[in-house]
């Protein structure tokens, strides 16, 4: 490896590719002086399904360490004088050999190879490396998220190189992690690394596969439902016709998959069904019941709703016959009559006929029905956007799923589950859920239920901006969707499929995909699947085809959407009918599809929580930057700067324009404002009096990365001259030329973009006199301009303030997290600089309680452990003795309170791009009504936050607003040393922000 301006003894860092040679990076986590190189399965607690598979050992694992051990001098003297893609690719290898289980070392050692990917993003042995990173850190954080960013690049990696022997090897490794079985096997057949040809066949004989494939087919449910669903519906037909020798027939199998059903473990419902047909003198009704039962549950598979709603409710009606013994095999039917109403739309009426269920099945003591309607409660709450209602339903379906030791159904679960936790912005919990439910298809492959599964899959990793990896998930889907049974299943498949190679690019074989699925359509029998699976072709046809013919198929698509009553569809479809129109030059038409995809999300969002669906933000977002780009060809940069009230602040329309509002500032104070577009940087530089536009040539995804490599750095405490090279590059593009107008400012309030949402302004330096920006200016930041100067103007804190301070709660359910010893002592300072101080501690400090003080003050600090979630509000928490959400949170009104301080980790944590305003926990008190909020961007030290915390209250009682006295706290800092390491990473973490 030629490494560009190295120390002198730059020659043995060349080396490190021979050192590594012969050793599969997946298998770089070894402790020293082990007889063998497990694979990274053997240590991953989130994938047990590969738990005692063990790849070939190589020779000499000490002799690996010690010969990284002796490069290491030589690898740091390369990262400080080479700052480049493949200095930090070979810190970061190093990093993964002598990390172990440190996860200070495997974090550092994933965002050197992620920034060396973002330098060399073509080169193949950077993914293949990041990707290793990424897989070692899935173990290590116990976190499935790495494990689908590995999936990720290494799928990049083969698509530059697909003849690296180490790259094929380890993208069937991290297939088989992912549970993507066909693919995996297909991967298999070409890696075949040197001195391991028999690694495939110890894979075939290892696996938790081989170990349950001698149990019965289709387990627990597979008996089940056959006895329901074919078994009692044929003994019921022979019994009508008067064919007894076929009834006793069909009923002595029936009686046989009972005993076998009891012998697995299951659900005695089948035990039941035939007690009560020895023992009924109704033999005729049951007969007719379940006839009715096949029936009906036959339409329904077809889609044939209205007759398959009859014949349910008439099964229903006859089962029924044997009174409270029964309600095991009425509520089948009933089940199905649930699902027919949410089709319909009658949402309310299914929940109530689902919960119905559940009283009953819990009475009589079956977990498989009762698993089942809990399951329908909970769809039904997700298709109300109530995730977060949904997530205890699926969790106590689960559970009974388990007891009735229905594995299909747990993977189904998990895989709803996953769903929910995403919706919430919980990622790392559905990720996991994921990851538990691909292996719990692996044990038992309910291939139509494992198709549904594998498309959330793909949707979540698209969302989550990993396009290859959902490629290679659909890819796996085409193999399983081929082998259903159902028509509907594999042009379904296909049409996503294409979809996914549309968006990385790859035209021909979109066209090519979805052709093949459009000629299958004609196979799908339901007038209603056809019908829905068609509108998703026409809407990758359009895609692919632009101009007006884009537009034509989009109208079909959008007018389908809105007959169907689907918003959170209907949106995204006229935002691309929008970019259709402006290929056409249509502006206005644009326009009208824009206006009306907001407005679409937002009355759907108003039906919610206080927090808007993570669905409306992403809506809001492409709007937002289109209508920014309308506004700019047409040469309005001033009404460009209007659409950030109206799109992006808290719902309130600007009543004055942005001239107006910069005549309302006073001299000394000045507003930045950002937009990112995909092909450059608009800033706007309000003063009294006038605005400044600049448009700056970078790109969305360059900015990105320049941001995430300079925090990394700040947050890392790493090299000084890099971190120095990168402020001054970053500095030049978000101030550069506004520092004539900023010169003449004391107070500076910032409008930012989420692809810019996580820089730490305060701690840019000012590239000529090394000053940070907070030395010169207090800042503040906004989501919107209105707001930015009204922020501005907000007065002081008064002595008769009522404080209320919260902290070191006991049982906050943060037991694996590092208790915060500076906590009690900064509670005491703090609450002796008040006259009307209520503090909260200890067991004391419930959600009940903080809720009840809350309605009381007029400050609120909260000194302790929070998390926040990586998209949305939904799953960001304060630990209390128990965990006191963002929704619960966002959820209250508090106008009273004027300022909250979250003296914690992450809590103002920042979603990424697909969202301009979700700012952590911060946003849920705004929400609340709170006036501002000061917290964190990321991870503090627990003892320079108590000096800063202080310091803060401090200059509160002076009577500075609270931008000035967080500037002061930090400044103070600053001149007492904190310019590096531990001091700069924490008070560079905090800003103020405002509604």
């Amino acid at each position: 490896m030629a490494l560009v301006g190295c120390a002198p003894d730059a020659p043995e860092l060349a080396s490190i590719d021979h050192l590594l040679e012969g050793h599969r990076p997946l298998e770089l986590l070894v402790a020293p002086g082990s007889a063998s190189l497990p694979c990274l399965a053997r240590r991953a607690g989130i994938d047990d399904s590969l738990s005692r598979l063990a790849c070939l050992g190589t020779e000499g694992p000490a002799r690996l360490h010690r010969a990284a051990a002796r490069m290491a001098p030589s690898v740091r003297a390369a990262l400080a004088g080479d700052p480049g893609a493949s200095a930090l690719r070979a810190a970061g290898l190093l990093d993964l050999i002598a990390g172990g289980d440190d996860r200070i070392a495997i974090r550092r050692a994933v965002a050197r190879l992620d920034e060396a990917v973002s330098l060399d993003s073509a080169n193949p042995r950077m993914l293949r490396d990041a990707a290793t990173a990424h897989a070692v850190a899935a173990g290590v954080e116990q976190d499935a998220g790495h494990l689908f960013q590995a999936l990720d690049l290494i799928e990049r990696a083969v698509e530059r190189d697909s003849l690296d022997e180490t790259i094929r090897f380890n993208r069937a490794l991290l297939l088989e992690h992912a549970n993507l079985v066909g693919e995996a096997a297909a991967a298999w057949e070409v890696a075949q690394p040197p001195g391991m040809g028999h690694l495939r066949e110890r894979i075939e004989s290892d696996s938790t596969r081989a170990a349950f494939a001698r149990l019965p087919r289709g387990g627990p449910e597979g008996v089940r439902e056959h006895a329901l669903e074919v078994l009692l519906p044929a003994w019921g037909a022979h019994a009508l016709a008067g064919r007894s020798d076929s009834a006793a027939t069909a009923l002595t199998l029936a009686r046989h998959a009972g005993q076998a059903l009891d012998a697995l473990g299951g659900d005695s419902v089948i035990r039941s069904a035939i007690h009560l047909i020895d023992s009924s003198a109704g033999g005729a009704r049951l007969a007719e019941g379940f006839v009715a039962y096949g029936a009906g549950r036959a339409r329904f598979i077809r889609g044939e709703f209205e007759a398959a709603k009859a014949h349910l409710r008439r099964a229903h009606s006859l089962l029924g016959y044997g009174g409270a013994g029964a309600v095991s095999l009425w509520g089948w039917p009933l089940l199905y009559v649930a699902a027919v109403e949410i089709y319909e739309g009658r949402i309310d009426a299914a929940h109530a006929r689902y919960l119905e269920i559940r009283t009953a099945a819990e009475l009589g003591g079956y977990p498989s029905l009762y698993g089942r309607a809990v399951w329908g409660a909970a769809l039904a709450l997700s298709r109300q956007d109530r995730p977060e209602r949904a997530i205890p339903l699926y969790l106590d379906a689960i559970a009974h799923f388990q007891r009735a030791r229905e594995r299909t159904n747990v993977a189904a679960m998990e895989s709803q589950l996953a769903d929910m936790y995403a919706l919430t912005g919980d990622v790392t919990r559905a990720s996991n859920a994921f990851l538990r439910a691909g292996r719990a298809f692996r044990v038992r492959r309910d291939l139509g239920t494992l198709h549904g599964f594998l498309l959330g899959l793909a949707s979540f990793e698209t969302r989550s901006g990993r396009p290859y990896s959902a490629a290679a998930i659909l890819r796996e889907d085409r193999r399983v969707a081929a082998r259903t049974g159902s028509a509907k299943d594999l042009p379904e498949a296909l049409t996503r499929l294409a979809a996914a190679e549309f968006d990385l690019g790859r035209r021909a074989r979109a066209r090519a995909v979805l052709d093949t699925a459009a000629a299958l359509l004609s196979t799908i029998e339901s007038d209603l699947m056809r019908t829905r699976i068609g509108i998703e072709v026409r809407q990758v046809d359009a895609r692919l085809t632009g101009g007006q013919e884009a537009v034509d198929r989009l109208t079909d698509v959008t007018t389908y959407f809105d007959r169907t009553g689907l918003p959170f569809r209907l949106a995204p479809a006229l935002v691309e009918r929008a970019d259709a129109r402006l290929t056409t030059r249509d502006t206005l038409g644009a326009e009208r599809d824009l206006d009306r995809a907001v407005s679409v999300v937002r009355r759907r969002a108003a039906e919610l929580d206080p927090l808007a669906s993570q669905a409306t933000r992403e809506i809001e977002r492409k709007v937002f930057q289109r209508r920014i780009a309308i506004r700019l060809a047409r040469g309005d940069s001033t009404g460009a700067l209007a659409e950030i009230d109206r799109l992006r602040s808290w719902g309130q329309r600007a009543e004055e324009n942005p001239a107006a509002l910069a005549r309302r500032l006073g001299s000394g104070a000045g507003v930045l404002v950002y937009a990112v577009l995909p092909d450059r940087l608009i800033r706007w530089t309000v003063v009294q009096g006038r605005i400044e536009t600049a448009v700056l040539p970078v790109t969305e995804r360059e900015l990105a990365a320049q941001v995430v490599r300079f925090v990394a750095l700040l947050r890392q405490g790493g090299d000084s001259s890099r971190l120095a090279t990168l402020n001054d590059e970053l500095y030049n593009i978000l101030l550069g030329g506004a520092d004539a107008p900023l010169r003449t400012l004391s107070r500076l309030a910032i409008v930012s973009d989420p692809a810019i949402s996580s820089v730490p302004f305060a701690a840019l330096r000012r590239p000529r006199h090394g000053h940070f920006l907070i030395q010169d200016l207090t800042l503040h930041h906004s989501f919107g301009v209105l707001e930015a100067v009204d922020g501005l103007m907000l007065p002081a804190l008064q002595a008769t303030e009522h404080v209320l301070l919260v902290g070191d709660p006991a049982g906050d359910g943060a037991a694996e997290l590092a208790p915060l010893r500076h906590t009690a002592p900064e509670l005491r300072l703090i609450a002796g600089l008040y006259r009307h101080a209520t503090v909260v501690t200890g067991p004391e400090a419930t959600p009940a309680n903080v809720r009840q003080a809350l309605g009381t003050a007029t400050l609120f600090h909260f000194s302790g452990h929070a998390q926040s979630a990586a998209f949305g509000t939904r799953a960001s928490r304060l630990l209390l003795t128990e965990q006191f959400t963002g929704p619960e949170i966002a959820a209250l009104r508090l106008p009273r309170l004027r300022l909250v301080i979250l003296a914690a980790c992450e809590t103002l944590a920042q979603p990424g791009r697909r969202s301009y305003r979700a700012d952590g926990l911060a946003e849920s008190f705004l929400a609340a009504g709170v006036g501002g909020v000061i917290g964190s961007g990321w991870q503090v030290d627990d003892e320079v936050t108590a000096l800063l915390m202080t310091t803060l209250h401090v200059e509160l009682r002076r009577g500075r607003p609270p931008a000035e006295a967080l500037r002061a706290a930090q400044v103070a800092l600053i001149e007492e040393g904190g310019t590096a390491g531990m001091g700069l990473k924490t008070w560079a973490a905090f800003r103020y922000i405002t509604r």
